[in-house]
């Protein structure tokens, strides 16, 4: 049997297996801070979007994914909460934002926060009777401040 710091491999996984587990699960529990926020704080003018990462979305500073920034359109970026009936998702959307990529440009886009499976994307689904040509997964922020 293979040992490994004097225990054998499933002594060790036994042992440590809980308590990774329970880390993991810690992770999945914490609730981003938008989450929380009533329906009477919508719709609202976003002034920052905080990541995780440190990394904050607002008037001066863009955020990038692989090869994509997206930054502050013209006007506020609006938040939205949404509940479509169809799916049961309730998500905000937060509108007025510009992706831009050094191969296709910049375009308008928006951000979708899904409060069932804490799933982020942000894409050009502005107008939902148009094909979106642009969407991508992130990581979810953790908080949005409103002016």
């Amino acid at each position: 049997m293979e040992k490994f710091r004097g225990r054998t491999v499933r002594s060790w996984i036994l042992e440590m297996g809980p308590i990774l587990l329970a880390l993991t699960m810690t992770g999945c529990a914490t609730v981003p801070s938008w989450e929380g926020l009533p329906q009477s704080d919508f719709p609202a003018k976003v002034q920052a979007v905080v990541f995780e990462s440190g990394n904050t979305l607002d008037r001066q500073h863009g955020v990038n994914w692989g090869n994509w920034t997206v930054s502050f359109g013209s006007s506020s970026p609006i938040a939205q909460r949404k509940h479509f009936p169809a799916s049961s998702f309730l998500m905000i959307e937060i509108r007025n934002l510009r992706c831009s990529n050094p191969v296709s440009g910049t375009e308008d886009c928006n951000m979708l926060l899904n409060f069932e499976n804490h799933g982020c994307v942000v894409g050009n689904y502005g107008d939902w009777t148009k094909t979106v040509t642009l969407s991508f997964s992130i990581k979810c922020p953790t908080a949005l401040r409103f002016e």
